[in-house]
């Protein structure tokens, strides 16, 4: 090619060609149709360097600190690219790449030309883009697998594509962080909600809410301590007390009400009281034991319709001894009757017994029915018990915080299918221009 003849003042229309660049200075293989029209020389292609980002990227050496230093911005080029290019004088090693050309740079449709802006996209589909006409900012990394989004009133960070495995999300309502579909921690002028699955805390100005439709454990290497002015505990089946000093105390009144109560020990039951204790059994109270000992500092009282007192050898002792009755009968040695007293004793322990005897099978067919722990002697169990006196109140439902059923994140897949789809269907314009084009030059290879 004779460079006299070919004027290079004015602008080329160049492709980028297949092939290893340079690796020390950078510079592309560009093939210039126009240029070809001179076979004299038997050029095709021209080594060139990337020019086309105005602000283009530079290293220096800084004068004061001496050292290198670099800033600036590179945008790489790709075979097959259409590219303009320049030269700054006559020879051909002049030349560089000005700019890159594209019929089609719009992934939007054409009504928005004015309304989008797109900023860089890799050849990955990693995208940059602005949309005016739905108010977004939209950084997407490979195709949709990370997401940044920023809108008018909200930021969504989202990291797992399709699945949206982990997604961030602040608004001018509240803070969301999603953990996949179970796990998700909100703020908002409410308070804060921590829930897994259906697990929840929740902490608002009215209070403190630990929900689990499952376990919840609470341990304490040390102490442990629940305080409140009003402190219910509800086993909606079982509730246990253990410990091995186990104390209950009610600083004014405490009541153990149900419809069994039972106080069992292995060594010692003590009942006491600065004032009065009371045992009253409506159809029996019973008092049994190895050994039963009665001790009065006043007056001991034995009062009934019947009163009977019998054992193998009984001794009745005072310093003045009162038997008073309409008929008073004495079996013994001494005998001053036909044996009434001996007759009427034995009656009189008959009906004791049996009587005894059927009461207390009556009461424990009761307690047995009573003692279920199944729903409907549960239920039987509660409404007996509410009937007593200072019987303790129930917790009664505990309430779920209220959720607002919006998603974080909810229109992150909206947009990549909406940008990757648009991006496609100019993919199929590129195919068209260029079609006829590989048919007649080889450029590509």
């Amino acid at each position: 090619m004779n460079n006299s003849k070919t004027n290079l003042t004015k602008e080329f229309t160049g492709y980028i060609k297949k092939d290893e660049p340079n690796k020390v200075s950078g510079k592309y293989l560009v093939y210039i149709p126009e240029l070809l029209g001179d076979s004299t020389d038997d050029i095709k292609t021209l080594l060139l360097p990337n020019e086309t980002n105005p602000s283009m990227f530079s290293r220096w050496l800084d004068t004061d600190t001496k050292l290198p230093v670099s800033a600036g911005s590179y945008f790489p080029l790709r075979e097959g690219m259409v590219v303009s290019v320049r030269f700054r004088g006559t020879s051909l090693e002049s030349g560089y790449i000005s700019s890159i050309n594209s019929e089609f740079p719009l992934v939007d449709s054409p009504d928005k030309r004015d309304s989008f802006y797109l900023i860089n996209k890799t050849l990955n589909g990693s995208w940059i883009y602005q949309d005016d006409s739905k108010n977004l900012t939209h950084i997407m990394h490979n195709n949709g697998s990370a997401n940044i989004i920023i809108k008018n009133n909200s930021i969504s960070l989202q990291i797992g594509g399709e699945a949206q495995k982990n997604i961030i999300e602040v608004s001018d309502k509240s803070t969301t962080m999603q953990y996949g579909k179970k796990s998700s921690i909100i703020m908002d002028d409410t308070g804060i909600k921590f829930k897994v699955g259906d697990n929840v805390i929740s902490m608002t100005e009215s209070g403190i809410l630990l929900k689990s439709l499952k376990n919840l454990d609470i341990e304490a290497s040390s102490k442990l301590n629940l305080k409140g002015d009003v402190t219910k505990l509800q086993g909606s089946t079982t509730l246990n007390v253990y410990g091995n000093v186990t104390r209950i105390s009610g600083a004014h009144q405490l009541n153990l009400t149900g419809s069994v109560v039972a106080l069992d020990s292995t060594f010692t039951t003590a009942v006491k009281s600065k004032g009065v204790v009371e045992l009253n059994g409506m159809t029996k109270t019973k008092v049994s034991g190895a050994m039963l000992t009665f001790t009065s500092l006043g007056n001991v009282s034995l009062d009934g319709s019947a009163v009977t007192i019998s054992s193998k050898s009984t001794n009745i002792t005072g310093s003045t001894l009162n038997l008073s009755g309409s008929s008073v009968a004495i079996d013994g040695t001494i005998s001053h009757g036909l044996s009434i007293a001996s007759s009427v004793n034995d009656g009189m322990v008959s009906m004791g017994t049996s009587l005894d005897e059927s009461t207390e099978k009556a009461n424990m067919a009761a307690v047995q029915a009573l003692a279920m722990n199944d729903p409907i002697t549960s239920s039987t169990h509660t409404v007996m018990t509410q009937t007593l006196p200072g019987a303790a109140e129930m917790i009664g439902e505990i309430q779920s915080p209220v959720e607002s059923g919006i998603a974080a994140g909810s229109g992150i897949k909206e947009n990549v299918k909406y940008i990757l789809s648009s991006n496609d269907t100019y993919n199929i314009l590129v195919e068209e221009q260029f079609k006829n084009l590989r048919n007649t030059h080889d450029i590509l290879v």
